[in-house]
């Protein structure tokens, strides 16, 4: 069967399948409710075809170990599976230079583009530079779905699970997830040994400031925190997005560092499809 009888069959089973809920005496009425079924697809709509934008590339993660902006044992566990370097886009080396001169920034680039990239490369190059006193959390990302935070995780994993087959060292940072899926024994090891880099959702940021099992996570010893990333930054809007407002309050009040860094990122972000660039840049920073 090729991919077009496939589809004929689907939307055929898709059909009777809807068919099979009601029973239709008048005639009118049900050549009419045929003619949508069929003639008019009311049911499935033509394909949808996008085309994702092309992002301008830059340097490799290596040559910008070699310019000092990256540390040289970042540039060693940013690799391909092949063990090439990652050639970064222009949007990435942008954050990370942003973030090694101390400032925040939002980022806004299409599904696929790496974001990701831009604050974990800049956290692991600061936790490398400057490693935290004993186990404490420097780097807090927030996501708004376990589902997220499970599959930064696996990234993570794959990361290190490539490094230390490559290089036969330990992988320089520790980084856990922490959300409602995390069990009682996991969670207890945790609160012995909390990670450099945390990854949670709103809610599990908002227990961690009141529990007081947790309260070990986020404190100013060992330098407080130096990271507060916030993905997806589209979804928190309205009452959820004023809640979220207060808890980045409430976690810059208990510990944050001194020259904490914000991140937010988004693919959704958008001022309009005719919007110049200055007004994309002008609703982000009034989002922000």
């Amino acid at each position: 069967m090729n991919v077009f009888d496939l589809h004929a069959r689907v939307i055929e089973d898709y059909r009777d399948f809807v068919r099979s809920f009601f029973v239709i005496a008048d005639r009118r009425v049900r050549e009419y409710v045929d003619r949508a079924l069929v003639e008019e697809a009311r049911l499935w709509p033509d394909c949808l075809l996008q085309v994702s934008p092309s992002y301008a590339r830059s340097y490799t993660v290596n040559e910008l170990a070699g310019r000092g902006v990256v540390h040289e044992e970042a540039a060693a566990v940013f690799r391909t599976a092949e063990g090439s370097s990652y050639r970064l886009y222009q949007h990435q080396v942008e954050a990370m230079e942003l973030a090694r001169a101390g400032q925040s920034y939002v980022v806004t680039s299409g599904t696929g583009s790496g974001k990701s990239l831009t604050y974990f490369l800049p956290i692991m190059d600061s936790l490398l530079r400057q490693p935290p006193e004993g186990d404490r959390v420097a780097a807090l990302v927030v996501y708004p779905m376990n589902a997220l935070v499970n599959s930064q995780l696996q990234a993570l994993e794959g990361l290190k699970t490539a490094f230390e087959r490559r290089t036969g060292r330990r992988f320089p940072v520790t980084f856990a997830k922490y959300t409602g899926e995390t069990a009682g024994p996991a969670r207890d090891e945790l609160r012995q040994h909390p990670p450099q880099i945390m990854l949670t959702n709103y809610m599990m940021a908002e227990l961690m400031l009141v529990r007081p099992d947790d309260r070990r996570f986020l404190d100013r010893f060992g330098g407080g925190l130096r990271f507060l990333v916030f993905d997806e930054l589209h979804t928190y809007r309205g009452r959820q997005g004023a809640d979220v407002a207060m808890l980045i309050r409430r976690l810059k009040e208990r510990c944050a560092a001194p020259n904490l860094i914000h991140v937010g990122t988004s693919a959704t972000m958008v001022a309009g499809r005719d919007a110049t660039p200055q007004q994309r840049k002008s609703t982000v920073a009034e989002f922000a």
